[in-house]
């Protein structure tokens, strides 16, 4: 082999061993990009975590919503109190079950004392508080200082009672409180839920109670606490008590006193007492006549409730054709949910409500039965919920108006011969 060839072939070498440092390189600067890009959140996690101390303490109005899960048993609790004694921003405080499992009780009420005084706190959040029960005397605690507190609120928690006859503090100074919402609430063996609920009662402008526990249980609430909500919760709009069952005596005199508040003449100048508007109910596997016989006599003349929904296995045929025949004239709910199996005379009576009704839109059902009957329900709630039925019985409604209409339904077929046939002079000139 010649100089020459050797020369060549030692820069080829070169040249490819070059190539592949670059290569390298590159290589090693895509990994950095992509480990860092992977890091930093992560960093910038663990900074936050390690800072909440020193957010607390900044008083950054920016800085409103307090978290506190298990990342931050590492803080020192006293420095933790003292920063949350000091702060003036916070408004809503998150808490986790995995860091009040490691807290003594002694460090847990210094903990929910400073909360507590927060002076701008107006959101309380729990959740999963399963393994460590949360305490209700705990809760009390935090409470009994909170009165400016506009949202309770308890997930996936077991709520705890060390006696019996504990109750949860009354809230009658709690002016500001207006949503009580407890989902997957775990109620131990041995507890009852109402003197709970006969607490959250007092709270004067309470707007908003939703219960809702795992599995059915019966026994939970009493009569006369139903009857508290239904009566005494002047500003009451949404009650929702989810799988715990009620007995028919419980249903029949709901429905009574629904009917009753409803109805009740007032003064001149005042407004109805009753201003509930939205109402879930469980019944006991079946809904029974009577039960029925009481909510259609509440549903013929209704003028505030919107929604219905009362859960069981079935409701009679019977019984079905009575609720769904009281809601002819109705002009104001909009959303019912019975049971499944309504039979024959369930379907006719439901032909005959959607002839006459403009208002329903949704109807929960989990068998008709009758597929055809099914489809055809559904596209009349669907018209009603675009209001588009109302237009066939005003056929000089401005001509602007159908157009307008036209235009916003163009890719329903169905919908625009349905305005068209209920407005046959829009093409009169």
């Amino acid at each position: 082999m010649n100089a020459a060839a050797v020369d060549n072939t030692d820069a080829s070498t070169a040249s490819d061993g070059s190539e592949n440092n670059n290569r390298s390189k590159q290589q090693m600067a895509m990994v950095r990009r992509i480990v860092s890009r992977v890091l930093m959140p992560i960093r910038k996690c663990r900074v936050k975590r390690t800072n909440v101390i020193d957010q607390l303490k900044q008083n950054d109005e920016e800085f409103s919503v307090l978290k506190l899960d298990g990342s931050h048993t590492v803080l020192n609790l006293d420095r933790l109190v003292d920063a949350i004694e000091c702060n003036t921003t916070v408004k809503n405080i998150q808490i986790h079950g995995g860091l009040i499992a490691n807290l003594p009780l002694e460090q847990q009420h210094l903990l929910w004392h400073a909360l507590g005084k927060l002076p701008k706190l107006e959101e309380i959040h729990f959740k999963y508080f399963l393994e460590f029960p949360l305490m209700l005397d705990g809760l009390n605690c935090l409470l009994d200082r909170a009165k400016g507190v506009r949202k309770l609120t308890v997930y996936d928690s077991v709520l705890y009672t060390r006696n019996y006859d504990d109750r949860l503090i009354t809230l009658e100074q709690h002016e500001n409180l207006k949503t009580v919402f407890f989902s997957q609430l775990r109620i131990p063996e041995g507890r009852v839920l109402d003197p709970i609920v006969q607490s959250i009662v007092t709270a004067p402008n309470l707007s908003n109670l939703t219960i809702r526990i795992p599995r059915k249980k019966k026994n939970l609430v009493t009569t006369e606490t139903l009857r508290r909500l239904v009566r005494d919760c002047a500003n009451l709009k949404i009650l929702e008590l989810r799988r715990i069952v009620l007995r028919d005596e419980h249903i029949i005199q709901m429905a009574k006193d629904l009917e009753e508040t409803q109805n009740k003449k007032c003064p001149e100048g005042e407004e109805p007492k009753s201003k509930i508007k939205e109402v879930t109910v469980q019944c006991d596997d079946t809904l029974r006549e009577d039960c029925c016989a009481a909510l259609g006599s509440l549903l013929k003349n209704n003028s505030t409730i919107t929604r219905l929904e009362v859960w069981g296995q079935k409701v009679v045929e019977d019984g079905f054709v009575e609720v769904i025949s009281s809601l002819k004239e109705n002009k104001t709910l909009k959303v019912l949910h019975l049971s499944h199996d309504i039979g024959d005379k369930g379907n006719s009576a439901l032909t005959d409500l959607l002839k006459q009704n403009y208002v329903m839109e949704t109807l929960y059902m989990r068998s008709f039965g009758d597929p055809t009957m099914m489809a055809k329900t559904d596209y009349f709630l669907k018209l009603n919920a675009t209001s588009l039925r109302g237009l066939q019985l005003d056929i000089n409604m401005n001509r602007a108006k159908l157009v307008e209409k036209l235009e916003k339904h163009n890719e329903e077929l169905n919908h625009l011969y349905f305005i068209l046939r209920g407005n046959p002079n829009v093409f009169d000139a």
